[in-house]
């Protein structure tokens, strides 16, 4: 069992390992002082997820769960520390080498429908990724967009509608069939299911499970939504103020947390019989 705070990372197995991560940003406030401030949005961060398994991302809004996830994609630049993907120097990495990285480690987004453009038929949504990576030629595509749709469960007739035309969950089934576009190795998957009714995330996650099983998928789940990283992680790392503050594995942080704040987080998880009708 992972008791307290950081889990060092691990090596052998690991696709993406990150170690001592810190990702900063200039406290406006203290430009007045004589000392310069820094606000650490992601502090000290270390984990690793091994190949083939999900690790939950969990904490309350403005933890830096997002954060975490935009500097392993090198969307946010870290002010220290170290990433490995797939053995490859993540921080090093620029040019042709990142666009590779980034081919094999995809994201999905909290909204759905934030990430299409609603300029853009689905098909076209669907095969940027590979237009952009230079897969395949137009036939080719266009065939791998209808087997796409079917596979996240929508139906290939949809490739000529708009993004307005669907649900949130069908928006998110687009968002997913885009993300697994270029068969990448890992996805990052910043909270999915948060903007979705309830009925949809429990459709959502078990599409996102039976994926993972299918393509040998990696992932790393950011939610605020304890239940919701039981459900689908085999690991879980409890994020507070920038800093992970337990990891371990799904049933062992339930059943025993560690550190006060998972077990405050826990406490606050409604339960059916508290609920008065």
């Amino acid at each position: 069992m992972t008791s307290m705070a950081q889990q060092p990372p691990s090596p052998a197995n690991a696709l993406l390992t990150v170690e001592a991560l810190r990702v900063s940003y200039l406290d406006k406030r203290s430009a007045r002082q004589a000392t310069t401030k820094y606000c650490h949005a992601v502090d000290d961060v270390s984990f690793e997820v091994q190949a083939g398994t999900t690790l939950g991302l969990v904490g309350e809004s403005g933890c830096g769960k997002t954060t975490l996830a935009r500097a392993i994609i090198r969307l946010e630049n870290p002010s220290a520390g170290s990433i490995t993907f797939d053995s490859r120097n993540v921080l090093n990495a620029c040019g042709s080498d990142l666009r590779d990285i980034r081919r094999h480690m995809q994201t999905i987004f909290q909204d759905p429908i934030g990430s299409l453009n609603p300029r853009m038929k689905i098909e076209d949504i669907i095969a940027e990724p590979m237009v952009i990576h230079d897969v395949g030629n137009r036939n080719f595509r266009t065939k791998e967009v209808l087997s796409l749709l079917d596979k996240v469960g929508l139906d290939p007739s949809d490739a000529g509608r708009y993004p307005h035309e669907f649900s949130g969950g069908q928006r998110q089934r687009i968002g997913i069939a885009r993300a697994i576009a270029l068969k990448p190795k890992m996805i990052i998957c910043d909270e999915p299911v948060s903007a979705l009714d309830v009925s949809v995330q429990a459709q959502i996650l078990n599409l996102l499970s039976d994926l993972k099983d299918e393509l040998n998928l990696t992932l790393l789940f950011i939610t605020h939504n304890l239940a919701v990283a039981r459900h689908i992680s085999d690991r879980i790392a409890v994020m507070k103020t920038g800093k992970i503050v337990e990891i371990a594995d799904a049933d062992t942080l339930f059943t025993h947390p560690q550190h006060d704040y998972t077990k405050a987080l826990l406490a606050a998880v409604p339960s059916f019989s508290s609920i008065q009708t």
